[in-house]
């Protein structure tokens, strides 16, 4: 769940861990932030979490925490989504934002873009639903034009985060990309000058960054724990082949016609955190191989013979390997594979008791 190893486990670790920190610092006649590295700040804005398990609830429990001072809140913004979902779970997250922005004046859902004219309208009408009146276009550069917006967020296909993006910061626009971003080396220059002659916040919204696990990994080599890392390794791996039966889809089209590994940042991003890549270290090249491509035509063959895509060609292939090394001397090794089936993970005996107690 939400705690790993419990909430009362984690808890307990997570409080003794505190007060050793301060009696540490109070024997050393120091502040704890000095044995953590040094001030940054002399204050931190703290968010409350709010649940968020049922939308009728966020709306008072955001209420609440505003009564009480937070001007954030942190809540399950959705359930468990599967690769391809349903309008339900769209329905959902929607509600629990719009419950929240109902009860608490000052954060709106000003604007909503999509090329299809259906989805903007099911998007409106669920937030009037909730008394949220906002403004709807099927062309982006109609919320540039408005100049009334804080914050953006491009959750459009990979082919035009980069286009959009730019066109946000060069118009001043505070801007959140999903991933991925640039499919060229030209792209990734476009969106680095943009940035940086614009000087407008911008972001990535690469999630894998921030895990749990990915940051416990991150504290243990900032902390000497791990030793010298000099070498690391990153995977996407999943069978999504069953997503692929639709030519107009811009995933399938990515995979149709370009080579190599599509999905790097999931793995790279928290590799790159450890290994102190842009502080200081870098990336200076990359090595990549693939394997044939036959998963889809084994796919096809198998499960969907009639399929009109049976016979298409797919650029990607099965498996990409990428070696890449870092100014420092470090290693990384990547690897993509999104086309064939993958073998079942076999839980460990504590797992599986756990499950059959359960």
């Amino acid at each position: 769940g939400f705690y790993r190893g419990g909430p009362i486990l984690t808890s307990a670790i997570s409080g003794i861990e505190q007060a050793m920190w301060d009696i540490k610092g109070k024997a050393l006649g120091v502040p704890v932030y000095d044995l953590l590295g040094g001030k940054c700040r002399d204050r931190i804005e703290v968010y409350r979490w709010i649940g968020g398990d049922h939308p009728r609830d966020t709306g008072e429990a955001a209420k609440e925490a505003a009564a009480q001072g937070y001007k954030a809140v942190k809540m399950n913004g959705t359930d468990e989504l599967r690769w391809i979902d349903t309008y339900d779970k769209l329905d959902a997250t929607v509600e629990r934002v719009a419950a929240i922005q109902e009860a608490v004046p000052g954060m709106r859902i000003t604007a909503i873009c999509d090329l299809d004219a259906d989805l903007v309208k099911k998007g409106s009408d669920i937030l009037k639903e909730h008394g949220v009146e906002a403004e709807c276009f099927q062309d982006y550069h109609e919320i540039i034009r408005r100049k009334e917006t804080d914050l953006v967020f491009v959750i459009t296909n990979w082919i035009s985060h980069i286009p959009i993006t730019i066109d946000f910061l060069r118009a001043g626009i505070p801007t959140a990309a999903e991933v991925c971003g640039a499919s060229s080396l030209r792209e990734c220059w476009e969106l680095v000058r943009a940035q940086e002659e614009s000087g407008t916040p911008f972001m990535f919204l690469e999630n894998c960054c921030f895990g749990r696990l990915e940051l416990a990994a991150l504290r243990l080599a900032r902390e000497g724990v791990l030793g010298r890392v000099e070498y690391a390794e990153g995977a996407y791996c999943h069978d999504i082949r069953y997503a692929f039966l639709n030519p107009e889809r811009h995933r399938v089209k990515a995979n149709i016609h370009r080579h190599g590994d599509l999905y790097p940042t999931h793995s790279i991003g928290a590799v790159s955190k450890i290994l102190r890549v842009n502080c200081g270290n870098r990336l200076v090249s990359v090595s990549s191989m693939g394997s044939p491509a036959n998963g889809m035509r084994s796919y096809f063959d198998r499960f969907a013979p009639d399929n009109p895509m049976r016979d298409i060609p797919f650029a990607c292939e099965d498996v990409t390997c990428s070696l890449i090394r870092c100014a420092g001397g470090e290693l990384i090794f990547l690897k993509h594979n999104v086309l064939l089936p993958l073998l079942p993970r076999v839980p460990r005996a504590g797992h599986a008791r756990h499950h059959q107690r359960g």
